[in-house]
């Protein structure tokens, strides 16, 4: 079954946009661990790879 431009269109939107959420939710599970361990650096890194992302 063939379908529409549209239909295409909307599923690699929503690809894209799943793979970024995976990222970011990759890139913040350890956000609380960085806290704690005051690990600024990594903290600053990660914001940067967040930013990239987008």
């Amino acid at each position: 079954m063939k379908h529409s431009p549209a239909y295409r269109l909307a599923t690699t939107i929503l690809h894209g946009f799943d793979e970024y959420r995976a990222r970011f939710k990759e890139i913040t599970a350890d956000a609380s661990r960085r806290f704690h361990e005051a690990a600024w650096r990594e903290t600053q890194q990660a914001s940067a790879e967040r930013d990239q992302s987008l």
